[in-house]
């Protein structure tokens, strides 16, 4: 997971297991970046959400995960 740092030092994300499938917090000095996982079949669906002090919160992003196929792939490591 991308802890979102690039002008801080890495945060450490603290998370919970949910009902719907399990949270990620990250916690910088001015806005925390809330992580949630939800299964829905196959699929997860993923969202950001930004909380600055003094504003109201807002989407940061939003993406579905689905499992896909590695046969014929290489890795270079």
């Amino acid at each position: 997971m991308d802890t979102f740092g690039g002008l801080y030092e890495p945060s450490l994300g603290l998370g919970a297991v949910t009902s719907e499938g399990f949270a990620l917090d990250y916690r910088f000095p001015d806005t925390i970046y809330h992580n949630r996982f939800e299964q829905a079949g196959k699929r997860w669906r993923w969202t950001i959400v930004e909380q600055s002090a003094g504003q109201p919160d807002k989407p940061f992003a939003e993406y579905t995960l689905r499992p896909a196929s590695c046969h014929g792939m290489t890795f270079g490591f």
